[in-house]
This record gives structure tokens, C-alpha cells and sequence, in this order.
């Protein structure tokens, strides 16, 4: 006899099964949006681990743990009485449609559209990402901005991941010209210079030594915290330091 494959509605009900306050399991019943931060963030560095390794069997398991994270969260909020899941999933797949204004031009979730003659030229990838930026823009100016860090981004984003976003939205912006290789690589070497010597301002020189490297990465389409988790595996797969740098 084959059993049968569990499906999202057998997830949604094993966690409301456990939030249970006469039935459930006595630790999930603890927890709640603040407690299980910790673990989200972990279960998400656990998924990029597992696709940084290609490995599918624990992409496959990691991609789960992530979905448990995000039922759990969506049951909190039912319980509070303020949304549930399948409001996750509606404001999701409304928020898709309405930035994917090439694909449904009439705003409407509807597979007829997608058998209409086009009445616009093809977007290529570029085309597409900076339409999104621009819907992304729009939506960000009616939007409160309590929730992140002043610049439209998350407080948690990691500050090389900010450099990036933060560098491409403004040199992005009309008439706002990038600074090419040479100029980054200029500035970078007058940071190297500078931490020779006055050892007071080194932590601001270093501030700015890393914004032009991220800077850098950007031109040569390399995604620095993929680079700099790579180098941290081979610091320690090797066991050595890294070429050129001591051990103090």
C-alpha cells in the first residue's frame, strides 16, 4: 500500500495542531514571532549552505525547514487575529502580478492573457529588473518605513549586501554617473595607502576600503558575499591562513 504524499494543508494543521493549548507540543506552544527569529535566520543560512554546496538532497530538506518558519509565523498572526496563510499567499501572488506588468498588463491573474497577442515589443532580463525597481520605488514611497533601516532596507541585511543595494539604486538614478574599474581601483589603493598611517581613522578607512570593493564586485558582476563566504570555506578547508595575511 503507498502512502499518501502530505500536502501544505497537512503542514498548516500539524502546526495549529501544535499550538494547541490542551493538546500541543509544550515548546511550540512558547513560542512566538520574537523567539523563533533566531531560528529563521539560521534555517536560512542552512538553505544558502546547501545550494552553495549544489547539494539537492539537503536543498531539498532546507527548503522545507524555511516554509516550517514562515507557517509558523502566519499561525501566530491568526491566532492574534490579524492575517492568516492564505493571506500570505493572495498579497504574494497580487504583489507578483502588479510588478509583472508584462506579463498581465490588465492587472488580473488570468491565464488568458497569456494567450493574447502582445501589443508591446519583448522585455529582455534588463528591461524587466529595471521595471521592477521602478514599480518597487513607487511602492516604497507609499509605504512607512518604520520597519527598516532609513533606506528602505531591512535593519538585518548584512552591510555588504547593503553596499550592493544601496550602490545600485542610486547609480541607477538619471544622470547619476558610476565611477568605471580604474576609479574604484584608484580609490581602493588610496585606502591601502592611508591605513600605513594614522591608525585613528582606520576603522573609518576601512569602511570606505570595503564600500569600493563592493563597488568593485558590482562591475566585475561578482556577488561579494557569495566571494567572501567562498573565501571563508578555503581559510578553512586549508587550514592555513590566506595568502598574505598574518595571524594576529
Amino acid at each position: 500500500m503507498i502512502e499518501r504524499r502530505y500536502t501544505l494543508a497537512d503542514l498548516l494543521g500539524m502546526i495549529a495542531r501544535f499550538r494547541d493549548p490542551q493538546r500541543g507540543c509544550p515548546w511550540d506552544i512558547k513560542q512566538d514571532n520574537h523567539s523563533i527569529v533566531p531560528h529563521t535566520l539560521e534555517e536560512v543560512c542552512e538553505l544558502i549552505d546547501a545550494i552553495d554546496a549544489e547539494d539537492h538532497h539537503h536543498i531539498r530538506e532546507e527548503l522545507g525547514d524555511v516554509l516550517l518558519q514562515v507557517v509558523f509565523y502566519a499561525r501566530f498572526a491568526e491566532e492574534d487575529g490579524h492575517f492568516d496563510f492564505a493571506d500570505v499567499v493572495h498579497d504574494l501572488v497580487f504583489k507578483l502580478v502588479r510588478r509583472h506588468p508584462h506579463i498581465y498588463p490588465d492587472g488580473r491573474l488570468d491565464n488568458s492573457v497569456l494567450a493574447a497577442e502582445p501589443t508591446e515589443p519583448p522585455l529582455d532580463a534588463i528591461e524587466v529588473r529595471a521595471r521592477w525597481e521602478q514599480i518597487k520605488a513607487s511602492e516604497r514611497g507609499a509605504q512607512s518605513d518604520s520597519d527598516e533601516g532609513g533606506d528602505g532596507m531591512p535593519r538585518e541585511l548584512s552591510a555588504l549586501r547593503r553596499a550592493w543595494k544601496l550602490q545600485k539604486r542610486q547609480y541607477s538614478r538619471p544622470n547619476r554617473c558610476a565611477p568605471d574599474r580604474i576609479e574604484i581601483l584608484v580609490a581602493i589603493r588610496r585606502s591601502l595607502d592611508a591605513l600605513e598611517g594614522d591608525s585613528e581613522t582606520a576603522s573609518h578607512i576601512l569602511g570606505e576600503l570595503l564600500f569600493s570593493t563592493v563597488h568593485l564586485a558590482r562591475l566585475l558582476k561578482v556577488e561579494p558575499e557569495r566571494a567572501l563566504r567562498t573565501a571563508c570555506a578555503e581559510f578553512l578547508a586549508d587550514g592555513e591562513p590566506l595568502e598574505g595575511v598574518g595571524e594576529n
